[in-house]
């Protein structure tokens, strides 16, 4: 049966012609075209040899890994019982005097068939959901797709051109009804609204608001037919409060990381406005003006280190532009800085101390930090051993040499690598 070829096809009227597969590297049969894949090697049949039998359970396997989760298991059973009757065949011509069995290399390889199929079928076992389970899994994060560095700069292009016609409010310092009533308020009524602070303001040709777009956190985004009249709008003294109480122009933020500055320089956890304005004094070149400044990474307790990391806010993009191309004065010493993006530095959500997010939008369930039980939080934490919940070391979950965090700020280093280095 193994040499010869089939008969006549039904549907054609042509014999099947025999083909030679290699088989695991040394193993070489000739035989007709792939038998079924569901074939059996039964006792009660006629065996057909070494080679036929190891081709079935060849083509077989390879047929595997495009089967339905129940068709695999199915056929790796087949498979398994396909093996067990080669070996059994094996040891029948080995007691008949034939070569031992550990001398053939056959056995050794039929054997790692076998362990091979075993451990499918466990990871099948441990795979294979219940629908609860299936149902109360959280959904796999996709990855986010790769921008090229040619359209980065065209959707960034886009933003700076559409600055031009937008100005932006905030009502973070307004009180909760006011708050309240803008969240309830449609885009219509809000227009009207920032329409009469517009009219009132001391302004020739009064511009025309088109629309307000809600943004987060109480914010509001202006926007106009043109940019000289967003300019006109941008100058003039406007009482937003006209519109709603506590309403003002939204001043964004613009970060400059400070690498190298060494821990004795500033003290972060008090006041520190003094220390802001000694660096003002050393960077005056730059026209610099630190309205904040906060640790690029969260300290450890009871660790202290020479140098850390500082970032320093300004109001105005170019300064902060200014600082990253020259670097920043301290002590007599220039430092290494770089563009904050938030987004680009390992975030790590301390209620289920996984990494991309904060804490205050995570949706998750809290998890312990040090032990990873999701039973109790982790001030109220009893174990003896710490127990990573993102890597399974023993650990805690913030731990600087956790190889998951390691991986993360792998990842984010190579964007900031491909990010735009400048503000404008």
């Amino acid at each position: 049966m193994s040499a010869a070829a089939r008969p006549p096809s039904r549907a054609t009227g042509t014999a099947v012609q025999p083909v030679t597969t290699q088989i695991h590297e040394s193993i070489t049969v000739t035989t007709a075209q792939t038998p079924s894949e569901d074939e059996e090697i039964a006792p009660g049949q006629p065996y057909p040899g070494h080679s036929h039998a190891l081709k079935i359970i060849f083509d077989g396997l390879e047929s595997i890994s495009q089967k339905s989760a129940q068709k695999t298991s199915t056929l790796l059973n087949v498979r398994t019982r396909q093996i067990m009757t080669v070996l059994r065949h094996m040891k029948e011509e080995a007691a008949k005097g034939k070569p031992a069995i550990k001398e053939d290399p056959m056995i050794e390889r039929l054997h790692n068939i076998e362990t091979a199929i075993i451990e499918m079928k466990t990871q099948m076992k441990s795979a294979v959901k219940t629908y609860a389970q299936a149902a109360t899994t959280p959904p796999t994060e996709l990855a986010k797709a790769k921008i090229s560095p040619e359209r980065k700069k065209i959707l960034e292009e886009g933003r700076k051109e559409r600055r031009k016609y937008e100005i932006t409010l905030t009502a973070n310092n307004a009180p909760e009804d006011i708050k309240s009533t803008i969240e309830s308020t449609d885009n219509k009524g809000i227009t009207a609204q920032c329409q009469k602070a517009i009219n009132k303001a001391n302004i020739k040709n009064k511009p025309t608001l088109k629309g307000v777009n809600k943004l987060a956190k109480n914010i509001l985004r202006l926007y106009f037919e043109t940019a000289e009249e967003t300019e006109r709008v941008r100058e003039a003294d406007i009482e937003w409060e006209e519109a709603y109480p506590g309403l003002t122009v939204h001043k964004p933020k613009y970060g400059v990381v400070v690498h190298g500055v060494p821990t004795e320089a500033i003290d972060l956890d008090k006041t520190h406005d003094e220390t802001l304005r000694q660096w003002e004094m050393e960077n005056t070149n730059k026209q610099l003006k630190i309205v904040n400044a906060i640790p690029l990474r969260r300290r450890e307790k009871h660790k202290t280190a020479a140098h850390q990391s500082v970032v320093i806010f300004t109001e105005s993009p170019t300064v902060a532009d200014e600082c990253i191309k020259i670097g920043f004065n301290l002590n007599c010493q220039r430092l290494k800085t770089e563009k904050y993006s938030p987004n680009l530095h390992i975030n790590q959500c301390y209620k289920c101390h996984k990494y991309g997010h904060r804490s205050t939008n995570c949706k998750r369930k809290e998890v312990c930090g040090k032990c990873g039980q999701d039973n109790h939080r982790t001030i109220e934490c009893n174990a003896e051993k710490p127990c990573c919940v993102n890597c399974g070391e023993d650990h805690e979950a913030w731990n600087v040499k956790c190889a998951r965090r390691t991986e993360e700020g792998n990842k984010l280093h190579k964007l900031r690598m491909d990010a735009l280095p400048l503000f404008t």
